[in-house]
């Protein structure tokens, strides 16, 4: 049987791993460091990455922000990996509607980079609850040859 390894490890700087000794990359809403990725894939090792897709949270950015900004993100990551020597091979968007209540609400903001500036506080506590977007944007991508 194969010996199987987690590890957790935060990709501002060097990932904690040996060159091409990594089958599986996965970034959630996190950093990309491009070359590092490429550094450690395995031959035949694997990335997946979510981006907040253009429609995420998108009501609640109109009514915090009073901006509903609409970008789209992944073709930058695709971008920002190839150039790295990581291959692309697909890309899927998902997207859901949710009731949130006001603790929810709350939480979704702090999770994001969109946090709630102190001029959009006063905003945020008038909602009680609302429907939101979630969207994102799930890349695959392959160690480049």
């Amino acid at each position: 049987m194969a010996r199987r390894d987690l590890v957790w490890a935060n990709a501002d700087r060097v990932l904690p791993a040996a060159d091409a000794s990594v089958d599986r990359v996965i970034s959630l809403f996190g950093r990309r460091p491009a070359t590092e990725i490429q550094r450690v894939l395995s031959e035949t090792g694997i990335c997946i990455v979510a981006v907040p897709g253009e429609e995420d949270l998108i009501e609640l950015r109109e009514q915090v922000q009073q901006a509903g900004h609409r970008r789209s993100r992944w073709q930058m990551v695709v971008d920002e990996l190839s150039a790295a020597g990581v291959e692309f091979v697909e890309h899927k968007h998902w997207q859901q509607s949710a009731d949130l209540d006001t603790d929810a609400i709350a939480d979704a903001l702090a999770m994001t980079y969109r946090g709630v500036r102190h001029s959009q506080q006063t905003r945020l506590e008038s909602l009680a609850a609302m429907s939101v977007t979630l969207a994102a944007d799930l890349i695959l991508l392959r160690r480049g040859s």
